[in-house]
This record gives C-alpha cells, structure tokens and sequence, in this order.
C-alpha cells in the first residue's frame, strides 16, 4: 500500500504562553483538519494531508495574533530551502571563552552540533541538524547580553563565495580593492604578533590569506606601525 507523505506547516513568533492545547484550539476554531502537532521553544509545526491544506493554514493563521503575538505562517519546505543550518555568532567579547557559548546554545537545542571557532577573537560558528534549530537560535539569542555587558550578534552564516559573489556585482564589474588597516602597537607586543621563529604570523596570514607587515621602529618612537592588508 503506498502512504501519500505528509506536508508540513511552520507557524513561528509564538509567544511563551502559547502551547499545544492553545494552538489545537486556534486550529479548530478555524476548521482547519489538520494530522499533527510538533512544538518548539517559539515555533511549531502543524502536519497536514496536502498542500491545499497547507494554503488554508498559512491564508488563516498568518498574521493572526495569538496570546499577544503576531503568528508567522508559511510552508515548511519553502523555508528549509532558504534556510542555511550553520549560524555565526559574533561580536563575543575576549572575556566570553568557547565553552560559556557551548553552554548557551546547548540551553536552546540539545541535538547534536557542530562548534567551530574562528581565527579572529570574538566569533564562533554553529552547525545544527535542521534549518529549523539554526533559526531558533537565531530568535532567541541574537542580541543576548552577558553578565559582563557584552551583546552578542547572532546571524545565519553565509559562505564567503557568496559574499564575494555579492561584493563582485555590486561594484559592477570593477576590481575590488582592500583598504589596508594600520593599528599602532606597543614594542614590546610585537614579539607576541610574530611568535617564535615566526610561526605566529605565518599562521595568521596562512589562514586568514591577509598579509601583516611590521614596520620599522624609530629608535625615539616607543611604538610600532603594523599594517594589514587582504
């Protein structure tokens, strides 16, 4: 016997007070049939028969308020695909280490993840399971504040391929110039950029493709000019 597959509804913005019996009761106030339920922290998904179903929600529900929450509507495939499931986490302060963010996310969704942090302080990558997990914690830790007042950004990630992709048709066709960055550093900090044997600063321009150069100290000057560029 051959099971036709289920399509499925995302009714996200749900506030806290909303859950499975209010929503069931908004549904059947609105006649509309429905298979299932699956509740999440401030979403849902409602599973239905068809996609004409499927149209009946998002045309009655989007836009509804509910428990003082305007609902968002729309079909669940339409947005897995625009989804990414990898989001960056950024702006973090050099006081936040990797493991209070792991702690963080792991409060949102307990599935497995991926936790990748990056060369440059202050900006970790997560990868969820689903589309769905990622925009989650998107919603509820975008602009968190931590206990030092630092706030975070929480955004979906997006490949570096694209964003040249985007820079190149912005401009037009015209080539991309970087402007270099000049930052004035103690002497007795230079050591710590360059590492032993320079292994420092080979990693830093291996893995970040920049290129660092360390100026010349004036011997009355106590400071030195480092310039990156890239």
């Amino acid at each position: 016997m051959h099971l036709k597959a289920m399509e499925k509804v995302f009714i996200g913005n749900l506030s806290a007070d909303t859950n499975e019996d209010s929503l069931r009761k908004l549904l059947d106030q609105h006649a509309i049939s429905f298979n299932n339920i699956v509740m999440k922290r401030n979403f849902a998904f409602v599973t239905v028969h068809d996609k004409i179903s499927v149209e009946e929600i998002v045309k009655k529900l989007n836009g509804l308020t509910l428990n003082g929450s305007v609902l968002q509507a729309e079909p669940s495939n339409g947005r897995r695909s625009r989804k990414s499931t990898k989001i960056q986490i950024k702006n973090l302060s050099p006081n936040i280490m990797k493991d209070q963010v792991e702690e963080l996310v792991n409060a949102i969704s307990r599935s497995p993840k991926k936790f990748e942090q990056a060369l440059s302080d202050g900006l970790v990558y997560v990868t969820f399971n689903t589309p769905e997990e990622a925009e989650e914690c998107v919603e509820q830790l975008n602009d968190y504040r931590f206990d030092d007042g630092s706030r975070i950004t929480v955004e979906f990630f997006r490949s570096q391929r694209r964003s040249n992709r985007s820079n190149s048709n912005s401009n037009s066709g015209t080539a991309r110039q970087d402007l270099p960055l000049r930052m004035v550093v103690a002497s007795d900090y230079v050591g710590a950029i360059i590492g032993k044997q320079g292994q420092t600063i080979r990693k830093i321009t291996s893995e970040s493709r920049a290129r660092v150069d360390i100026h010349r100290r004036e011997s009355h000057v106590p400071d030195t000019l480092v310039t990156i560029k890239g």
